[in-house]
């Protein structure tokens, strides 16, 4: 990504440590480290949690985005797009089936064994009721995360910002943060 966006960024002719305002750098930089961010907490949130659990938090962002973007930016919220909101969330709890509400997936008789030994390693990462809450709490922080990623691109497109600076940021910092982690 990194060696792509320096491309780009050098075939554009754009300085992308030159911007016309400090908000223009403090967005950039709140995109980098929210997108840091959401990557970290969902690794650690899918090593903690049943990946449909994970789904249906991390889905939540597509509420928290258009909610966020009529505080924000007065974006008119019509009938169709509360309707299309729901029908999303619906959706997404129908198809990921999360155990916080559906509970447990009844077994039976003919494959009991096969249930037994697809859930032994789940069982053994989600035994513990704390690792659940960790689990929980870094998907909830991944779809925050992402809400906020989308709600800051966006006004970084409304600053004329182009692209390949947001994405330059980004991989910067991702290097950064793996160079510290390892």
């Amino acid at each position: 990504q990194l060696v792509v966006t320096v491309i780009i960024v050098c075939a554009k002719k754009i300085n992308p440590f030159r911007c016309d305002k400090r908000q223009t750098i403090l967005l950039l930089l709140g995109r980098a480290t929210f997108g840091v961010l959401g990557l970290t907490s969902a690794h650690f949130a899918v090593s903690f949690i049943n990946p449909s659990d994970f789904t249906a938090i991390l889905y939540l962002s597509i509420i928290m985005t258009a909610v966020l973007s009529r505080l924000l930016y007065k974006e008119f919220l019509s009938l169709v797009h509360i309707a299309a909101i729901l029908m999303s969330l619906l959706g997404v709890v129908f198809i990921a089936q999360p155990r916080l509400l559906f509970g447990t997936p009844p077994v039976n008789a003919t494959n009991q064994t096969q249930h037994n030994s697809s859930n032994h390693t789940s069982s053994k990462i989600s035994s513990s009721g704390a690792l659940t809450i960790i689990g929980m709490c870094c998907a909830g922080l991944t779809a925050i995360a992402m809400t906020s990623v989308t709600i800051i691109v966006k006004k970084l497109h409304d600053n004329k910002v182009h692209f390949s600076v947001n994405m330059l940021y980004t991989a910067c910092l991702v290097i950064l943060v793996t160079l510290v982690i390892s």
